[in-house]
């Protein structure tokens, strides 16, 4: 959201928050450098992808690019980040559940930042790190993530995208937006599919190796 972005590049130049690398003993002991942040909260679970397919493109990664990947929640996700965990198997993604000052560092150090509508994918675009943002019920033309020069385009599985230098934020085609609440991912959400997430992820890692 602009008004976040632009509260959140105000308090970094006035370093009222420090930026320093990610000090997290649960990295260092790891030997975890490079990393991929996943989170997949959303406040509303309508807006939510599934638990389960964020682990197939855990996997993916793991396998495919050799990064750690990082489950970020929130309150009262506990259930999501685990159930991601335990569908992750061999890729064993680490968990953090942290204060903002921490949860700023770990996103502005990652590779990218995958999630839906929701706070740490604005707040990553804000600190300058690429994310690819998985939207349905809600509209990206209005929700963000806002960066500079994004432009529309569509990807091979016809899923509409709005791509700049850095970001990807994929939303199904001909989506009706609504902000009505639910407690299970809305339809929209089941039709992005885990190779075109992973498409996305595996082009800025590659950028930005």
């Amino acid at each position: 959201m602009p008004e976040l972005s632009a509260l959140l590049r105000t308090l970094l130049c006035n370093r009222r928050l420090s930026m320093t690398r990610p000090s997290f003993k649960f990295l260092r002991t790891r030997g975890v450098d490079r990393y991929i942040v996943l989170s997949p909260g959303g406040g509303w679970r309508s807006k939510c992808w599934p638990a389960d397919r964020f682990a197939v493109l855990c996997r993916m990664i793991h396998k495919t690019l050799s990064l750690r990947c990082v489950i970020n929640y929130g309150p009262d996700e506990n259930d999501l980040a685990d159930q991601v965990r335990a569908a992750s198997a061999d890729a064993d993604p680490l968990l953090f559940n942290g204060e903002l000052g921490s949860l700023m560092s770990l996103l502005r150090h990652a590779v990218t930042v995958v999630g839906g509508d929701t706070g740490p994918v604005h707040l990553a675009v804000a600190l300058g790190t690429p994310i690819v943002a998985l939207f349905g019920p809600t509209d990206p033309a209005r929700n963000g993530p806002y960066r500079d020069a994004a432009r529309i385009s569509t990807n091979k599985a016809n899923q509409a995208a709005i791509i700049n230098r850095e970001d990807v934020v994929l939303r199904a085609p001909n989506v009706v937006t609504t902000h009505k609440r639910g407690d299970r991912a809305h339809p929209s959400m089941l039709e992005l599919q885990v190779d075109s997430v992973f498409e996305a992820v595996r082009r800025i890692a590659r950028s930005r190796a």
